[in-house]
């Protein structure tokens, strides 16, 4: 990571300070040797050495770690509880030959100030080279940094006048939102950005005439992390957002840990409503904000949801952008067809209309037509055609009698007792998954994650007897329907556990009720 990266560039550096004393009070130290002509990099043990001089020296002046190499650099930075108690300070050295000619010390504390030392003193590089570089040191600055929480360095706090309680509280009463605003978190650590941003962070996001100097943005409010930062406060603005030609694609104006706005970030919107800020115009060091309050969806009102269903079952989504498979019987009579699918804990309803039906094979094609629907990116699952074995193991996801059994989604076991259905029917399996009215049409899984095929009934006088339609009638429907039409072949749930699996799937899986 660039030295200078994690420190504000859009400002000059100030050096008016004399000695690093005049900075402030530091704990830690971040340090940096930068060779010149003669190449210290090509010397390993040299440059080591060296550095290893510097950390004594900076120890007998009162700071308690000096990170000098990647690994203990990125410890600090992720480790330490304010910016403001880390002093930074990179060595400029010039070799020729078996002498260090001269070299620079440059202090810089978290508010830019910088304290400039140099030496034109030679040194042999000798077995004499460590304790000549500590005099010289010493020679330039030999006060004391000893840690005193009163004389820490401090950024300064720039309010929004918003907090977590009165975002919350607007959020929950305001007559209309933009789509954008909101509490987001990111969900998990991430040591692969900037450090700054590696802990668990929440911020406001709200529409604001203040912003961007007063030319009006999206505001970006810190609210906290799980750091415990001492350099920021709640409420303190973040930066802005400014929405750009393309839709749901903004350009991010980010503070630092400095506080200072960097312009390299941008920010995009997945179909699930997250935010995903890459910075530095890189896709690979980005962050993922989750939306925690308030939970918005751009649905239309459903007033069917008041009244009673001619009938419900179960389905599954065939393809991202919202076609879906359950049986005929569910569908039968039907004029109006609301799917429920769950979205972090939350049921969303959408409209669908009827594509086609195999009365026959009792196989209903529904494409969802709600605007509210956004196309997956993709399913997690393969969509298998090949005859399952007998002894596999299945499980189904559905909505079994939702009026006494409640709407959560219910998982069911069994394994394939046999290759055909009631009176030899070549066209299902038998198996002895318990169903119950609202279980059919429900996807059926192998214990790999593979869809085998849909709930079609249960025997009424075997005890444990069902019946489960096979893929291929399902996949020669859809051929006839629309060849382009591309089935999920897709194996991310192989090898998870089935508790993991079930988690992914239950996003995938619908209710389906018919009016």
């Amino acid at each position: 990571m660039p030295f200078i990266s994690l420190l504000a560039q859009e400002e000059t550096l100030v050096a008016n300070k004399t000695v690093p004393s005049q900075l402030g009070s530091f704990k830690y130290a971040y340090v940096k040797l930068t060779p010149t002509e003669d190449n210290v990099s090509t010397k390993p043990s040299l440059k080591q050495l060296i550095l290893d001089s510097f950390n004594g020296y900076m120890s007998k002046r009162g700071i308690l770690t000096s990170a000098t190499t990647p690994n203990l650099q990125q410890m600090l930075l992720d480790q330490a509880e304010s910016y403001c108690d880390i002093l930074w300070a990179e060595l400029f050295i010039t070799i020729k030959g078996d002498k260090i000619k001269d070299h620079s010390i440059v202090y810089t504390s978290c508010t830019r100030e910088q304290v400039v030392l140099h030496t034109n003193e030679e040194i042999l590089i000798d077995g004499n080279m460590t304790a000549n570089l500590k005099r010289v040191w010493t020679e330039m600055f030999n006060g004391n940094l000893n840690y005193d929480p009163t004389k820490r360095p401090k950024l300064l706090v720039i309010p929004t006048g918003w907090s977590a309680e009165t975002l919350s509280q607007h959020f929950s009463t305001a007559t209309q939102l933009d789509a954008l605003e909101g509490v987001y978190e990111s969900p998990l650590e991430r040591s692969d950005v900037d450090p700054e941003l590696s802990p668990r962070k929440k911020i406001g996001i709200i529409k604001s005439t203040a912003a961007n100097n007063g030319k009006g943005a999206y505001m970006l409010v810190y609210l906290s992390d799980s750091k415990g930062n001492k350099d920021w406060v709640e409420g303190e603005e973040k930066g802005y957002l400014l929405p750009t030609k393309t839709p749901d694609i903004y350009r991010v104006f980010w503070r630092t840990a400095q506080k200072q706005l960097d312009d390299s970030a941008y920010m995009t919107i997945d179909q699930n409503g997250s935010i995903i800020i890459a910075f530095n115009r890189d896709p690979n060091k980005s962050i993922r904000f989750d939306r925690i309050h308030p939970i918005m969806s751009k649905q239309l009102p459903k007033p069917e949801l008041e009244m009673v269903p001619l009938a419900t079952g179960s389905g599954a989504l065939l393809t991202p952008n919202g076609y879906l498979i359950t049986n005929n019987h569910v569908v039968t009579g039907g004029k109006k067809f609301v799917i429920t699918m769950e979205h972090k804990g939350l049921g969303l309803h959408y409209y669908a209309d009827l594509v086609h039906v195999d009365v026959d094979n009792d196989i209903a094609l529904l494409k969802i037509s709600d605007p509210g629907f956004k196309n997956r990116s993709t399913l997690p699952y393969t969509f298998k055609t090949e005859l399952a074995d007998v002894g596999e193991s299945l499980f189904t996801l559905g909505y079994p009698l939702t009026s006494t059994m409640g709407s959560e989604m219910k998982l069911a076991r069994g394994v394939v007792a046999a290759h055909s259905g009631f009176r030899g029917d070549k066209t299902t399996y038998q198996t002895d998954i318990p169903v119950d009215p609202g279980n059919s049409g429900g996807a059926v899984f192998d214990n790999m994650g593979n869809w085998i095929g849909i709930i079609k009934s249960k025997h009424s006088e075997a005890e444990q007897a069902s019946y489960v339609i096979k893929n291929h009638l399902i996949y020669d429907m859809v051929q006839q329907v629309d060849s382009s039409i591309r089935l999920p072949f897709n194996d991310s749930l192989k090898g998870r556990k089935a508790t993991s699996q079930i988690k992914i799937l239950r996003e995938y899986v619908c209710f389906i009720r018919v009016y």
